[in-house]
């Protein structure tokens, strides 16, 4: 499940060098284009940054923050995240699409991390 420095804040801000080089880092910047990319209107974008949110959710969604107790890494990013799916479920949204959501959705159904169960209903 990656690399414990790149996927774990405590692992990273322990590691020689501390968290800076780290992915785990940029994770705020990392949810944030796949954010720009899923919610363009050009469609191959739009798949891009739903397969990346699919893998971002996938690494981090079950990792817990150091600093907030019941917090996971992804705690913060959750509007994000739930702005892409409501806009990946429309069914006029390309199928591609739609099927990247679900993905999501299934990532964070089967994580710690926090959901809004109407949109994730909506998949079900």
């Amino acid at each position: 499940q990656g690399v414990p420095e790149h996927t774990d804040l405590a692992a990273a801000r322990a590691s020689p060098g501390g968290e800076k080089d780290k992915a785990v880092a940029h994770l705020g910047s990392m949810v944030a284009m796949a954010f720009n990319c899923s919610t363009s209107p050009v469609v191959p974008l739009k798949v891009m940054g739903v397969t990346l949110l699919e893998q971002i959710v996938k690494l981090y969604a079950s990792t817990l923050d150091p600093d907030f107790e019941d917090a996971t890494l992804l705690t913060q990013s959750q509007a994000q995240i739930m702005s892409v799916l409501r806009s990946a479920l429309p069914s006029d949204a390309s199928p591609i699409v739609t099927v990247g959501a679900c993905n999501i959705c299934w990532e964070l159904l089967s994580s710690k991390a926090p959901v809004e169960g109407d949109v994730i209903a909506r998949v079900v």
